[in-house]
């Protein structure tokens, strides 16, 4: 090969080790973009269980008192049924 011609290989070998390398990093940072949103979503969904665990807590709560005024109340009407 001629100089000329070694020099165009090494300018293309260059050229084809610079794609290699923007190509590589930019399907690193895809990785680590996957990773960042992986953790977010386990985030965001460990909170979603927090907060559903405190809202169903609440609601068996709620769900405890209107039962046990329901069975007071239906006490009453029996008392006052008896007494009539």
């Amino acid at each position: 090969m001629t100089k000329k011609q070694q020099l165009i290989v090494d300018i293309i070998q260059w050229i084809l080790i610079g794609i290699l390398v923007i190509a590589c990093s930019i399907v690193f940072m895809g990785k680590c973009n996957i990773q960042e949103r992986e953790k977010t979503l386990l985030k965001q969904n460990t909170y979603i269980r927090i907060h559903n665990s405190k809202q169903i807590a609440t609601l068996t709560k709620k769900n405890t008192e209107l039962s046990d005024s329901i069975i007071v109340l239906t006490k009453k009407l029996e008392e006052c049924s008896k007494q009539k």
